[in-house]
């Protein structure tokens, strides 16, 4: 998952997710809750969204939009839902925050 970051893939199910990593739904499912995520669902947002933050990070140059899709989203607003739930925040707010912190640091 780390290596190839599949979770990109907006196209991704957990069936295709579960043969590739040469297991069925029912264990990768148990394997996910095991390791902490609420499911499978979880585990992908996740990994979008960190990283969705490590690019806004490196690259202020890329829309917000761009960065979403980048990471594996096909909608805007869903990502904006799962940004929100995960960081609790917008991601203009949080663009803010590092703006503002870099503003600090200089």
């Amino acid at each position: 998952m780390e290596k190839e970051e599949v979770w990109r893939d907006p196209n991704l199910t957990l069936n295709s997710l579960s043969a590739m990593l040469g297991t069925n739904r029912t264990r990768f499912c148990h394997l996910v809750q095991e390791a902490g995520y609420t499911g499978y669902k979880d585990y992908i947002n996740r990994h979008r969204i960190h990283a969705f933050l490590q690019l806004v990070k490196t690259d202020g140059t890329t829309s917000i939009q761009n960065a979403f899709f980048s990471v594996g989203y096909q909608s805007k607003m869903t990502a904006l839902r799962h940004f929100k739930m995960y960081t609790g925040m917008t991601p203009t707010e949080y663009l803010q925050g590092l703006k503002e912190g870099k503003e600090k640091n200089h």
